[in-house]
C-alpha cells in the first residue's frame, strides 16, 4: 500500500429516460489530500461497500477533480411516456405542424433526498425548412442547448415523486416527408 485517502464526494444521479429508464449514481470528487494519484487502477468504495474499480489516465493532483460513475440505483425510478401526438389537420400556408408531448416521472424510494439530473432531447432539423420548437415545459429546463438537449436539475426529497412535462412542435412544408420522428 502506497497511500490511502478518504475523500468527500458530491453525489448526484443522472438519467436519460429517452435511452433507458435508469438513474446512475455519479460522484464528483476533489483531491483534498496531500497525495498525487498516479495513473492506474483504483478500487471505489461507497459507504464501506466496494462499488467497482476505475482507471485514471492522468495524474490527479492536489485540488484536482475526478468524476466516477458508480452504477445504477434502482431506488430511483424513472419512467417516460408519450402523452400527446397530434398531426395538425389544418395547414398554415404551406406548413404542417406536428406536436409531441412527454411526461417523465421520477420517484425517490430512498430514505434520503437526492439531486437528480434528467436529460432529454427534441429532434434536430437537418433541413432549413424544418423547425423544432419547445412549446411548453413544466418545470422549465435548467438548460436548452443548440442541439435541442434539455436538462433539468431536481432536488428530490425522500419518498417524493416529481413529474416533468414537456411539449414540442415540428413544423415543415406539407409536401416534405420527414423521417426520424418518434
Amino acid at each position: 500500500l502506497i497511500g490511502e485517502a478518504g475523500l468527500d464526494a458530491t453525489l448526484d444521479y443522472i438519467s436519460v429516460p429517452k435511452l433507458g429508464e435508469e438513474a446512475y449514481l455519479r460522484a464528483r470528487i476533489r483531491n483534498t489530500s496531500e497525495l498525487v494519484f498516479l495513473p492506474g487502477s483504483a478500487n471505489v468504495f461507497h459507504d464501506d461497500e466496494m462499488v467497482g474499480s476505475s482507471t485514471f489516465e492522468d495524474p490527479i493532483m492536489k485540488n484536482g477533480e475526478i468524476e466516477l460513475q458508480m452504477g445504477i440505483d434502482d431506488r430511483i425510478r424513472i419512467t417516460r411516456e408519450l402523452t400527446q401526438r397530434d398531426t395538425g389537420k389544418t395547414f398554415i400556408g404551406n406548413t404542417r405542424r406536428l406536436t409531441f408531448g412527454y411526461r417523465i416521472k421520477a420517484v425517490n424510494t430512498r430514505d434520503s433526498a437526492v439531486r437528480l439530473i434528467v436529460q432529454d432531447q427534441m429532434p434536430v432539423g437537418r433541413h432549413e425548412d424544418i423547425k423544432v420548437r419547445l412549446a411548453d415545459a413544466l418545470p422549465k429546463p435548467t438548460e436548452v442547448t443548440d442541439l435541442n438537449l434539455l436538462k433539468w436539475e431536481l432536488d428530490l426529497p425522500a419518498g417524493a415523486t416529481r413529474d416533468i412535462n414537456f411539449t414540442y412542435t415540428v413544423e415543415h412544408p406539407r409536401d416534405m416527408q420527414v423521417v426520424g420522428l418518434e
